[in-house]
């Protein structure tokens, strides 16, 4: 049902796969933060990716953390934590590895290391279905919506000639802005979108700027170059043995096997 989503899973074309033994872990003389336990820092609320549903915390990136703790042979552990915490939970060593749909940008990486990209997709700036809004180039004066704390947030300005902007704890407060008409438009990632309108809780329309790749990369201690590579390792054995497809077809309904990290 989302075969019309803009995303790229990457097939890491090209690079060594490693099964991730436990002779591997060892030669990597990584460390985390409790014996046995990969811990993984996810966003709170950010469905597809990571979100409550029923009492337990689910998503694209839930499963992800279980996959390459098993390929580290460790337990997996989740720690649900705001987006703008989530740099904070590495650097402070309450978490071991951040998979929060979080942008590898020159000013986070002063403060932590990033590991391979293991998602990009479309970042556009969508209106309701019935908005008299239909180009960029209507965007002046009209308000928009944002995640707060986000490279969506920290592009926003540059939009042409748009008006005030609103920033949300969120995403799904972001979702419900438009939604209600509290705000014209918003700038998120197609996925995000793709997502509640097949929930049937969105009616938008991108009006294609697409201004950016929206992409993300787990997030280290920069003390923490073993478990870098280990996860880095982990996730081309990930998509190596045919998890990403399955994952991909779980929470996107594409194929890995159709889609390219360009």
């Amino acid at each position: 049902m989302f075969n019309k989503i803009a995303i790229a899973l990457l097939a890491f074309a090209g690079l060594a796969v490693s099964s991730c033994s436990a002779e591997d872990t060892e030669a990597n003389d990584f460390s985390v933060v409790s014996p046995g336990i990969l811990t993984c820092a996810v966003q709170v609320d950010y469905p597809p990716f990571s979100f409550a549903l029923e009492g337990q915390q689910v998503g694209f990136e839930v499963d992800l953390c279980g996959e390459i703790a098993q390929r580290l042979e460790l337990e997996a552990v989740l720690a649900p934590t705001e987006f703008v915490d989530l740099i904070d939970s590495v650097e402070s060593d309450q978490s071991d590895v951040i998979l929060g749909s979080m942008t590898a940008t020159d000013a986070r990486a002063e403060q932590i290391n990033f590991g391979d990209t293991y998602y990009r997709s479309a970042a556009d700036v969508f209106v309701n279905s019935d908005s008299p809004l239909s180009s960029p180039t209507d965007l002046q004066g009209a308000s928009l919506g944002v995640k707060k704390g986000t490279t969506f947030a920290d592009a926003a300005a540059s939009l042409p000639a748009v008006g005030p902007i609103s920033e949300y704890a969120e995403n799904p407060e972001v979702i419900q802005a438009l939604a209600t008409g509290d705000v014209d438009a918003i700038f998120v990632s197609d996925l995000l979108v793709s997502y509640f309108k097949n929930l049937g809780q969105l009616d938008a329309r991108g009006l294609g700027t697409q201004t950016m790749l929206d992409s993300a990369s787990p997030g280290f201690n920069k003390g923490n170059t073993g478990l870098l590579a280990a996860v880095n390792s982990a996730l081309k054995n990930i998509d190596q043995d045919g998890t990403y497809e399955s994952l991909s077809q779980k929470w996107f309904g594409i194929s890995n096997a159709n889609v390219t990290g360009q």
